[in-house]
């Protein structure tokens, strides 16, 4: 969306759209001036553009590490307000309304949030929303044990966020599963909490995780969960894809859904390990994957 993604000035939007630029982000950033965003969002809408949006109020987040609670207040440690996303999502709705705009609200978190979203919803709004494995999987209470792979941001909330992004994912007004996929070295997450990097990885876990937490604990039926992670993103970017339709690319992956197995983050392909999944039992896992008809991973 900016330059540099340093929320100063408009990235040139023509150009990227030109380029093959199919939406448009500042990755984990957010554009803090409200007037920038709004002029953002009038030429992402010119160019049939959707914005795709880390929602979080810097001023609310004032150095915070982990979700402002009850288990912040037990460590000490200084915590992040839901209200921080919350405020943001706030904005982008109001602009999606006033501009008629489709704007995506990434990684999800804060109940209240949620909420807003699907009253926007409800009223013609476009706007939209994805959850992450790791904020349905866990709580804030992970932060005890002072483990820097539990380090996210957003971060890992209270329980009853937790039960309204599982509300959210079942009446659909979260329709995407994204990874916030974040790699880090190992050596930048062994110092303390404070001072870790914020993120995880998630792409090799994704599947089995949401498997084990959403299928089987009959969250989503089976088509449900697949769509979250299909067809779902690819009405936000406005794609004709994520289909097994005659003549569509050959995207295949190929899951046993009732596979146990616990994760191993010494197995993996990524070079990083920072994840909070280690030494989890799951069921349900991938046994291939085929991108464009050819066969690029089976698992051993």
């Amino acid at each position: 969306m900016t330059k540099g993604i340093e929320g100063l000035e408009m990235s040139p939007i023509g150009g990227l759209k030109k380029a093959g630029v199919y939406a448009l982000s500042d990755d984990g950033k957010c554009v803090q001036n409200s007037y920038l965003m709004r002029n953002i969002v009038r030429y992402a809408k010119s160019f049939n553009l959707p914005i795709l949006d880390h929602c979080e109020d810097m001023a609310m987040f004032n150095g915070g590490v982990m979700h402002e609670g009850e288990w912040s207040t037990l460590l000490g440690i200084q915590g992040i307000p839901s209200a921080a996303e919350e405020m943001i999502v706030d904005r982008d709705i109001i602009l999606a309304r006033d501009e008629d705009c489709r704007i995506h609200i990434q990684h999800i978190s804060a109940k209240e949030a949620i909420e807003k979203v699907r009253t926007a919803q409800k009223s013609g709004i476009k706007i939209t929303a994805e959850a992450t494995p790791h904020h349905i999987t866990f709580t804030d209470e992970q932060i005890k044990h002072f483990d820097s792979n539990f380090k996210m941001n957003p971060p890992l909330r209270a329980e009853d966020d937790r039960e309204a992004l599982l509300e959210g994912l079942r009446d659909g007004t979260i329709t995407v599963i994204a990874t916030d996929h974040a790699p880090h070295n190992e050596t930048s997450k062994l110092v303390e909490f404070d001072h870790a990097p914020f993120g995880i990885i998630g792409l090799e876990t994704a599947v089995s995780i949401c498997l084990t937490q959403l299928y089987h604990q009959k969250v989503l039926k089976l088509s449900e969960l697949i769509a979250k992670f299909t067809t779902g993103p690819a009405e936000v970017l406005g794609l004709d894809i994520g289909t097994l339709k005659d003549g569509a690319d050959a995207d295949i992956t190929i899951i046993d859904i009732n596979k146990e197995y616990v994760i191993d983050k010494n197995a993996f392909f990524s070079k990083s390990r920072n994840t909070p999944f280690h030494g989890m039992k799951v069921k349900g896992k991938v046994m291939a994957t085929i991108c464009d008809g050819n066969f690029v991973y089976q698992a051993k």
